[in-house]
C-alpha cells in the first residue's frame, strides 16, 4: 500500500517553537488557517512509496546525510506567495545553501511520485487571503531566524490528523561518502 511521505530539513526545537509563536500570533488576529498547526521545515521533496521501497529510500537518504555538512542558515524576511502562502524567507546566502543542499539530497536519494522543493522557506500559514496577508505583513514584525543546519528528517503522513510527522532523523556526520572512497581506490 502506498503511503504518503515528505523529507524535510529539520530545524532545532527552539527554532519550531519560534515559528509556532509567530502562528500563535497571527492566529490570535485572523484565526485558525492551513498550517497553523504544522511543526517548522523546510520542505525538500514529498512522495508516495510502499513499504519496500521505503527501506531503498532510508538507506540512500542516510548514506547522503551522513556525507552532508552542517552550516548556519538565516531567515530574515516575510513573504507571500500567490496562492496564499506566508513565509520566512532566507536571507541570500542561505538560499544558495539550502538550494544547493535541497538539489543534492534530491538527486542522491531519487524518489516515485515526487513533489519536489526548489524554493526553501519557513511556512508560516498557507491559502490566506489576500487581506489576510495584509495583515500577517502589519502585525508579524521580521526578526532573524538563524539555526545550524544540520538535520533532515523523514516524516509521515498521519491521514486522521491531517499532518505529517517525523518518523526518523539523519544527522549531518560531514564524513567521506564510503562508495565515493571506494570507487577512488579502484
Amino acid at each position: 500500500m502506498l503511503e504518503r511521505y515528505s523529507i524535510v530539513f529539520h530545524p532545532p526545537l527552539e527554532i519550531i517553537e519560534q515559528v509556532e509563536a509567530l502562528k500563535l500570533d497571527l492566529g490570535s488576529t485572523i484565526g485558525w488557517f492551513p498550517s497553523r498547526n504544522s511543526k517548522a521545515h523546510i520542505t525538500i521533496q514529498e512522495f508516495m512509496v510502499d513499504e519496500s521501497k521505503l527501506k531503498l529510500i532510508v538507506k540512500q537518504l542516510e548514506r547522503c546525510c551522513n556525507s552532508l555538512q552542517p552550516t548556519t542558515v538565516k531567515f530574515n524576511v516575510f513573504d507571500h506567495f500567490n496562492n496564499g502562502a506566508f513565509y520566512i524567507k532566507p536571507d541570500r546566502e542561505s538560499t544558495t545553501i539550502l538550494t544547493a543542499l535541497m538539489k543534492q539530497i534530491q538527486k542522491t536519494v531519487p524518489t516515485p511520485n515526487t513533489h519536489r522543493g526548489t524554493n526553501p522557506h519557513l511556512t508560516i500559514a498557507r491559502r490566506l487571503s489576500p487581506e489576510n496577508i495584509i495583515i500577517a505583513h502589519q502585525i508579524l514584525k521580521p526578526t532573524e531566524i538563524a539555526f545550524l543546519c544540520d538535520t533532515v528528517a523523514l516524516r509521515q503522513f498521519n491521514a486522521s490528523q491531517k499532518q505529517f510527522e517525523v518518523i526518523q532523523l539523519f544527522p549531518f556526520l560531514n564524513q567521506a561518502d564510503p562508495l565515493g572512497v571506494q570507487g577512488s581506490l579502484f
